[in-house]
């Protein structure tokens, strides 16, 4: 490739935008949130440091799908990049907790995030474990709100039916 024919290349034509089938529907991204999240909090009071794995293995699909897509409706676009900084900042923990900064100890028979002792910055800091679980469990809420502005084929195909009887009429 030469440079000329790198200077014509707009990088937006590399964005795909797929039309979503009935496997990738927002219903179906809140039923696998709903099962996923479910799942996540079982036996969650004998959790461990692998929960940080098990979360960003949940965590990494969802962002992805955050990128995937552009909403152009203002209110849609909001709930997206909510969405998208919940599931970053989880991301973020787990990824931390995967090389050690962060370790899963139990306070009061209760599960804690907390910073190494020996970790140069905030060593000791610690919350509960389970706001790891209602952030991602946030995003099934987010999920259904979403469900609810996004219009199928279906749809679209009454709509322009209904606006073509309507021009008949008048």
């Amino acid at each position: 490739m030469n440079i000329e024919t790198m200077s014509t290349i707009n990088f937006t034509d590399f964005y795909v935008n797929d039309e979503p089938t009935r496997f990738n529907s927002p219903a179906v991204r809140v039923l696998i949130n709903v099962l996923s999240a479910g799942i996540l909090g079982i036996n969650f009071s004998q959790i461990t440091n692998g929960y940080f794995v098990t979360m960003l293995i949940f965590a990494i699909p969802i962002l992805l799908d955050y990128f995937r897509f552009r909403p152009t409706v203002k209110l849609r676009r909001l709930i997206y990049n909510v969405g998208k900084a919940l599931v970053i900042i989880v991301t973020l923990i787990c990824l931390f907790g995967i090389v050690g900064v962060f370790t899963i100890e139990s306070l009061d028979n209760t599960p804690h995030i907390m910073v190494r002792t020996d970790y140069v910055i905030a060593s000791g800091f610690h919350f509960p474990a389970y706001v790891l679980w209602v952030l991602m469990t946030f995003n099934v809420l987010l999920s259904v709100i979403d469900t609810f502005f996004v219009r199928t084929k279906a749809e679209d195909k009454f709509m322009e039916d209904l606006s073509d009887i309507e021009t008949k009429i008048d």
